[in-house]
């Protein structure tokens, strides 16, 4: 489906894909390296850091490879804004956006095979979970496993990751994280916020829209 968004006021279109884990297929250790690659030498290129994230950290920690059977590579950066001005530069020369989430997360393709999740990190806005957290792919994430980085070698490339990243991969997989399990877990924030919004705000909104009407469709 092609889209369309607003870049320093010019248009700037590219293919949407509804990308799902029941849609995609196991990343290959070769495909995997080009796209990190590809990813870093165009970031480089625009200035802007990534940091690994979830299972590709989880698999350069603890398998020191791609966790077998994974779908994607998976990154986080800081500066959405540098990011998204630079949609149309990077399509140009070969990532491919093909999926936007403004504030939550950006997936690039370089071929059918393999995409990359470029998830934003940011403070949260107007929220009380500001205090100790901060916003990654939407969700609360503490800020203590952000106060630093190291560099590590994955795939042949040197790249960032928090410092003592075990901490935050237990935070994100739990005590066991070093155990490889089947599946795919969700579970990546602060349980207060996760309740509050799946099941408080989501509720409540659904309800509000039902009341008014603007759950039935328009015929």
């Amino acid at each position: 489906m092609k889209k369309t968004v607003f870049i320093d006021g010019k248009e700037f279109s590219y293919e949407q894909e509804m990308i799902t884990y029941s849609n995609s297929s196991a990343i290959s250790e070769e495909d995997g390296k080009l796209i990190l690659q590809t990813t870093k030498r165009l970031f480089d290129k625009i200035g802007i850091k990534f940091y690994l994230a979830y299972g590709t950290l989880l698999g350069a920690i603890r398998d020191h490879n791609i966790i077998k059977g994974d779908e994607d590579v998976d990154v986080f950066i800081t500066e959405e804004e540098k990011l998204f001005s630079h949609l149309p530069f990077l399509y140009a020369n070969g990532l491919k956006v093909v999926r936007i989430q403004r504030g939550g997360m950006y997936s690039f393709r370089i071929n059918e095979r393999c995409y990359i999740d470029v998830y934003v990190l940011r403070p949260f806005r107007y929220s009380i979970w500001a205090l100790y957290c901060y916003s990654l792919h939407l969700k609360a994430t503490p800020k203590k496993y952000f106060k630093g980085y190291e560099s590590i070698v994955f795939l042949g490339e040197e790249c960032l990751c928090p410092a003592r990243p075990e901490k935050l991969l237990e935070f994100w997989y739990g005590r066991n994280w070093s155990v490889p399990e089947r599946g795919h877990k969700y579970f990546y924030e602060v349980p207060s916020h996760y309740y509050w919004i799946h099941y408080v705000r989501y509720p409540l909104r659904n309800l509000i829209k039902s009341m008014l009407g603007l759950n039935k469709s328009n015929r």
